[in-house]
């Protein structure tokens, strides 16, 4: 099986911007690795398709530990206008990224934070961050 990565997360992308997000982050796997070049270069067209901003604060390059993670997105939500959707392309970027929202945010007062990303496997659709803070909603990829 050939999985065309760019256009998986585009998809993904799609999906937040379909639920009116407009400041999407990404968390994303090194970009020696042509999987996460793929996935970034999907994140890119997706936003320039719907002519949404990028600010480069929002684009996260990961460490594949969740504390690598954790202090990213510690970093994404010190902006002036933090991002209201990340997209975490694996499963330390998904992990991490519920991790630092529920334990070093609480979230925040945020109005909603969506978590679009992979928990079991591969472009995954398992459902976590509900279990771990009611308010932290995470979006399963089509």
């Amino acid at each position: 099986m050939i999985v065309d990565n760019a256009d998986a997360s585009f998809r993904a992308v799609e999906q937040l911007i379909a639920h009116n997000h407009q400041r999407i982050a990404i968390v994303n796997g090194p970009q020696d690795v042509y999987v996460y070049r793929e996935r970034l270069r999907g994140y890119y067209e997706a936003m320039r398709a719907h002519n949404l901003p990028v600010d480069e604060q929002w684009v996260k390059v990961g460490s594949f530990v969740e504390a690598g993670e954790y202090v990213m997105i510690e970093s994404l939500f010190d902006l002036p206008e933090p991002p209201t959707a990340i997209y975490a392309t694996n499963y330390f970027a998904t992990i991490g990224t519920v991790l630092a929202l529920y334990w070093g945010y609480g979230i925040c007062g945020l109005a909603a934070v969506v978590v679009a990303g992979n928990v079991l496997g591969f472009f995954g659709n398992y459902l976590l961050a509900w279990r771990v803070y009611r308010r932290l909603r995470a979006l399963p990829l089509q």
